[in-house]
């Protein structure tokens, strides 16, 4: 399992007084942008970010990023890569997005709102209950009908 070191700076960014609590929020999310959108452009990245803080404002899912992107119903994990312990090397692209939403608490979101995502290879039957929001990258987000 990776632990990113929160002493070590991205680009200008230290993590030496944020509590323990925001980092571990801070690696959850560096992971699931890597996990999920690894190749992707930085809207790509940001997109996927941007699903993940969706869902934690959201009634219908955890509050917390790490226990959105550890989400499992009916035992599968909403988001692929992260139930699954493994070495990571996370790019700095990655690592500044998390940066950016978890700690400064800044995000500009690409997706229009969307609570889902799916790599374009697949065409998981959920997503014809969804209303599709944008298609970004090798991914189309989707939200909620109303």
């Amino acid at each position: 399992m990776l632990s990113i070191p929160f002493t070590q700076k991205v680009h200008s960014y230290e993590f030496d007084d944020v509590p323990l609590a925001i980092k571990k929020e801070y690696e959850c999310m560096a992971k699931v942008i890597h996990d999920e959108a690894n190749g992707e452009t930085y809207k790509g990245k940001l997109a996927v970010a941007a699903v993940v803080m969706n869902r934690v404002n959201h009634k219908d899912f955890p509050d917390t990023v790490c226990d959105v992107v550890k989400q499992k119903v009916k035992g599968v994990c909403q988001f692929s890569g992260m139930c699954k312990p493994k070495a990571r090397n996370i790019d700095v692209v990655s690592k500044e997005i998390a940066y950016n939403i978890v700690i400064n608490e800044k995000m500009n979101d690409p997706t229009k709102g969307a609570t889902h995502f799916h790599n374009d290879t697949v065409t998981p039957k959920w997503s014809e209950t969804y209303a599709r929001t944008i298609r970004i990258g090798n991914h189309t987000f989707y939200k909620q009908k109303r």
